[in-house]
């Protein structure tokens, strides 16, 4: 099993990285809904709305697992799988 400290990191650093994702399409997807109706043609102005919406959904989704994780983790110390080898 890894050493407690490194498995403590690798939560903090998952949870941290998909923080930043998270507040990174944040911002994409109230910069792109900000400009609705953008004037760009219907496709490319449907296909901008469609994209940066699943990623905004993808970035929920991450950090919602990250969380769980470090939660898991921190308060009720249970290693996640894939963290226990090596």
């Amino acid at each position: 099993m890894r050493p407690y400290t490194e498995i403590e990191k690798i939560i903090q650093d998952e949870l941290e990285l998909a923080m930043a994702n998270f507040r990174e399409t944040s911002a994409r997807f109230k910069d792109v809904m900000s400009n609705v109706p953008s004037g760009l043609p219907h496709p490319d102005g449907s296909l901008s709305i469609t994209q940066v919406t699943e990623a905004h959904k993808k970035s929920i989704a991450d950090l919602q697992t990250a969380v769980k994780r470090h939660n898991q983790f921190f308060i009720n110390k249970i290693v996640p799988d894939d963290l226990k080898g090596e």
